[in-house]
């Protein structure tokens, strides 16, 4: 049964048709208990009672297997009139207007006001008050009898007809409010105000009997909130519900009119998206995690990845089996939700180790540079001596080692406690260049080419024009020091589309990363050179994390390594997404 039929339930349909039958059943009752017999004596008028008695009947037992409607159908309109007929015919004989049967008139109109509203119910008035008002002019044409008496009489049933229609009319609307509630109740979530799992399921198969009738593309996506549980242990559960609202407000706006949305339990929403392949689902997907990634929430921060996320997943016909998109999309929603926690887990890992850097250099640099500036300055005043030609070099080897280990010690220290960022207006497009053109000399000596690709709209960003600088400094070398033989490095910057974000490309034709230590390059103290320190990149990162950025890279051993790194064009003090790293 579909919702806009949920209130016409079997038992309204057969209340309705045994009511009408025992009212044809009782007239004739109390006519044979009355007068003993039907008009035999007159043939027409017998045939005619018998014709609407027998009309009558049928079409109750053609109404009362009939699907439910919810507007009169053709079969209600014959009942109206043969059911009239059959009244009119009881009363005519027995009595007219003095007939005891007079008020069954009002059964009619309230009967049918209760089931389709007052415009089906003044019709069986108005044919009612046809039949009563033709008695009294019958009467009165016939015999000239009653006429002020009975016009009072007729006039009085004909008001209460009137009055019984209204207040079956009126029953009936107060009836349907009460339904729509419940239906509301039934095929709505109480807490998001989408719909819920029942509809859902109802929904899909419809979707699917169609799509299989017609060939026509279906998606389904699964969208489930990432670490809603930590939300609710952390905030409560008041805040997680809250948490859930804005996720479902946001899925819905994002999807739009372009599909159904329901709330699947907990903090799992499915998207119906009729007519769509798989491509644009996917791509609609993004969208949905792009935007929730933009809430704002208290706690959010203290989550991995800084900010609130979803996994998606996607199935659609006819890449998929068209009554398995439940179990594809399922099964591909906890493929990524596992990925997910790995990455989670590698992130916390990687956040030990650089609090366990933290307490080492808190404990040890100030320990290291007293000594080595002592040392240094030795060393200075040797070196101004007359010394031999060796040992000049031995004194230059020992300050050059020096410098490497006070190096070092300050790489530590910013790694570990790094310098709040002081924001201020970075005309992007001149700093680039700037900075870019400071590494041409290193490029050159390496035998590498720089090419810059600006977009001519880059904005103008909020950031630390300091740190900003370090960490294209540094993705710069990296890129030198990757082609050993020479190459060529492409420096690209551009905007997103919604204009949000800019993009910053660093791709070198080098030697690449072998793909089982990409996932590591930026873990403290792992680096792929023979004299790196390891600690470049997670610097960077951790700048760049600062920024309310994200970094990214790929790489292909022997062909090339690029890094990715998204910044937003505004800064708004919330901790980003960590780094992401696929081979």
């Amino acid at each position: 049964m579909n919702y806009p039929e949920f209130h016409q339930t079997h038992q309204f349909r057969s209340a309705v048709f045994y009511l009408r039958l025992a009212l044809t059943v009782i007239c004739f009752f109390l006519l044979f208990s009355r007068y003993g017999y039907l008009p035999q004596d007159n043939p027409s008028l017998f045939a005619t009672g018998i014709f609407f008695g027998v009309l009558f009947f049928l079409v109750q037992v053609i109404l009362a297997f009939q699907e439910p409607t919810e507007a009169p159908s053709p079969w209600h309109y014959l009942s109206l009139l043969s059911g009239t007929g059959i009244l009119t015919y009881v009363v005519f004989i027995s009595g007219g207007y003095r007939s005891e049967f007079m008020f069954i008139y009002l059964i009619p109109p309230l009967t049918y006001s209760l089931q389709f509203g007052a415009g089906f119910g003044l019709l069986s008035f108005t044919l009612n008050s046809a039949a009563i008002l033709t008695f009294i002019f019958y009467v009165q044409r016939e015999t000239g009898l009653g006429s002020e008496g009975h016009l009072i009489a007729s006039l009085t049933i004909i008001s209460l007809m009137f009055l019984t229609t209204q207040f079956g009319a009126y029953t009936r609307n107060k009836e349907k409010v009460y339904r729509e509630q419940l239906v509301h109740l039934a095929e709505r979530d109480e807490l998001t105000g989408l719909y819920n799992f029942r509809s859902f399921n109802s929904y899909l198969s419809t979707q699917q009997k169609a799509a299989a009738k017609t060939k026509n593309p279906l998606s389904l996506i699964f969208a489930d909130i990432d670490n809603l549980r930590n939300y609710n242990g952390m905030l409560g559960y008041l805040a997680g519900n809250n948490l859930v609202v804005q996720v479902a407000a946001v899925i819905s706006s994002t999807v739009g009119d372009r599909g159904s949305v329901f709330r699947y339990g907990g903090g799992h929403f499915a998207i119906i998206v009729p007519g769509t392949e798989k491509e644009s689902a996917a791509h609609l997907s993004g969208e949905i995690r792009k935007a929730v990634e933009n809430i704002v929430i208290a706690g959010a921060e203290r989550q991995p990845g800084g900010k609130v996320t979803v996994t998606t997943s996607v199935a659609a016909f006819p890449e998929d089996d068209l009554q398995e998109l439940v179990q594809v999309a399922a099964a591909a929603l906890d493929q990524g939700k596992t990925a997910k926690r790995k990455e989670e887990e590698e992130y916390l890992q990687r956040s030990e180790k650089l609090a366990l850097v933290g307490q080492l250099a808190a404990g040890l640099a100030h320990e290291i540079r007293n000594p080595l500036t002592t040392v240094k300055g030795f060393c200075q005043l040797v070196k101004g001596q007359s010394l031999t030609e060796k040992g000049r070099e031995y004194v230059e080897v020992i300050l050059t080692e020096l410098e490497r280990v006070n190096m070092l010690v300050k790489e530590f220290l910013l790694l570990t406690k790094p310098a709040a960022p002081r924001m201020e207006l970075v005309k992007l497009k001149g700093f680039l260049e700037d900075v870019v053109y400071l590494m041409t000399s290193e490029a050159l000596l390496h035998d590498v080419t720089i090419r810059m690709y600006l977009a001519e709209d880059l904005p103008d960003i909020t950031a630390d024009a300091e740190q900003l600088k370090q960490v294209v400094i540094n993705l710069t070398l990296n890129a030198i020091e990757a082609m050993p033989g020479g190459g060529s490095l492409h420096v690209k910057a551009y905007p997103t589309q919604d204009l949000k974000e800019v993009v910053l490309e660093f791709q070198d034709t080098g030697t690449g990363i072998p793909e089982d230590k990409v996932k590591h390059i930026f873990e403290p103290f792992f680096s792929t050179k023979e004299e790196g320190t390891g600690l470049g990149l997670s610097i960077t990162l951790r700048i760049v994390e600062n920024h309310g950025g994200s970094i990214h890279v790929t790489s292909q051993y022997g062909q090339g390594t690029t890094f990715v790194v998204r910044l937003p064009v505004q800064y708004n003090n919330h901790n980003p997404v960590r780094a992401t790293c696929t081979a």
